[in-house]
């Protein structure tokens, strides 16, 4: 491996407002259970568990989940389990041009995670980072991946695609 990188989402206003939202639902269907006028039974309870169980888990794959990118001589590889389940390469022979750049605000793409859009066929994944790297292929596709090591990366790649770069 000429260059790994794993990155995950960490963005503490995001972060914040899970906790909000944690807080937030709990306080409410607890304090509703209590002034129901009535004994609380479990099922007032139920709602609470339910709501904290489903944003934990979108908690969890929002900030937990890795972003893992490598470049050797079989191409540039990645890797962002749940959403794209085994390794894919993007080889040499499937890279029509890519460049470096450096994104305007972490917004540009959408916000945050993987980012689709279908006219044009572009997808973007989004780390956080505003240094990037925008491979576009022979089948009209564009993936976008940010990177921390945006100077590592750029050598990494001009190692093995320099003849498809965009200066």
């Amino acid at each position: 491996m000429e260059f790994q990188e794993e990155q995950r989402i960490s963005v503490m206003w995001m972060r914040i407002l899970f906790l909000i939202i944690i807080i937030g639902s709990l306080a409410g269907v607890l304090l509703g259970g209590m002034n129901s006028g009535h004994e609380p039974q479990i099922s007032d309870y139920l709602g609470a568990v339910f709501c904290v169980a489903i944003v934990s888990l979108v908690y969890y794959m929002v900030f937990y989940t890795k972003l893992k990118t490598s470049v050797s001589m079989m191409g540039f590889a990645y890797e962002y389990f749940p959403f794209v389940w085994r390794e894919k390469t993007i080889t040499k022979e499937m890279i029509k041009s890519w460049q470096m750049q450096t994104m305007k605000s972490g917004f540009q793409y959408g916000g945050y995670g993987i980012k689709q859009s279908y006219f044009p066929k572009k997808t973007a994944f989004m780390m956080g980072s505003r240094n990037a790297v925008e491979f576009k292929l022979h089948d009209g596709k564009t993936l976008i991946f940010t990177t921390n090591n945006p100077e590592q990366l750029q050598l990494a790649l001009r190692k093995y695609f320099s003849q498809t770069e965009i200066r």
